[in-house]
């Protein structure tokens, strides 16, 4: 989908239904309700988040292509930073307040920067790292394969062992690290004795240390 309608329009589309699943969060009153919200958060987090912005970046860099993916993804880990601040509104107002809180700036700062986001340099007169863009005669021709690049057909990957290998590898990693998070708060609270606020300060620690 990002290939085919291109990370503006994916990042768009995700900060949108990811704001609005914040904000139906604060008004869930069911198990069932909660599933659904949950499940929506996640599609739209996935469709405005990290995938879109590395295939984004990707298409953008070839020599220092790791520089700027390693880059791009400390915003995944400054992100704890805001854990602290999101425990003490939790605390002082209620999740429901700041779930709906959470979905409004949500909007107001995805919606904004989505539409900083390009598809490719070559749509733009301009090719990878900042090199000068091909002439009218070779933009009528069309951009050609980059050099040294191995491109895949969503079949051809498919079928390649390393495609599953390293997708099993790379979800099983995620699967650890979540795992920990997500009880990383609760038991330093209810089996530590720690505060709230205390704990989610660690867990931003935690997530800053990935930068």
């Amino acid at each position: 989908a990002i290939d085919r309608f291109g990370p503006r329009a994916m990042m768009t589309v995700g900060s949108l239904l990811f704001g609005l699943a914040f904000m139906a969060l604060a008004a869930v009153h069911s198990l069932l309700a909660l599933y659904a919200v949950v499940l929506a958060v996640t599609l739209g987090g996935g469709m405005a988040g990290f995938l879109t912005t590395t295939t984004g970046v990707a298409s953008w860099f070839q020599r220092r292509r790791a520089l700027a993916l390693g880059i791009s993804s400390t915003g995944l880990g400054a992100g704890g930073l805001l854990a602290p601040l999101i425990a003490w509104s939790i605390v002082t107002y209620g999740w429901r307040p700041t779930a709906f809180a959470s979905g409004i700036a949500i909007l107001a700062l995805g919606l904004p920067l989505s539409q900083l986001m390009r598809r490719r340099p070559e749509d733009h007169g301009l090719l990878p790292d900042g090199a000068a863009g091909p002439g009218p005669r070779e933009q009528r021709r069309g951009p050609g394969p980059a050099p040294g690049s191995i491109d895949f057909t969503l079949g051809e990957a498919l079928r390649d062992r390393s495609f599953w290998l390293t997708s099993l590898g790379h979800g099983t990693a995620l699967l650890t690290v979540f795992a920990m998070m997500v009880h990383l708060v609760p038991h330093l609270v209810e089996e530590a004795g720690w505060s709230e606020t205390s704990a989610q300060g660690l867990f931003g620690f935690v997530t800053l240390i990935s930068v």
